[in-house]
């Protein structure tokens, strides 16, 4: 599999109860601008930007698979 990175802004990282994680790529401004607030896991829970966790904190490149 080839694996592709961008660089991007920032990233958050949305952990859920399940122990799933929800990657965003951009910073908390941008989705509060774009008035998403709202995420869902793949166990049905909503995710919001209160369920951050800091991962990686320094990384500035996200791998994409195609």
């Amino acid at each position: 599999m080839q694996v592709r990175t961008i660089q991007c802004s920032d990233r958050i990282i949305l952990s859920c109860q399940c122990g799933e994680r929800v990657v965003l790529i951009g910073r908390p401004v941008d989705w509060y601008e774009e008035d998403r607030l709202e995420f869902s896991c793949e166990c049905g829970r909503i995710l919001t930007l209160s369920d951050r966790t800091q991962l990686e904190p320094d990384a500035r490149f996200v791998p994409l698979y195609p």
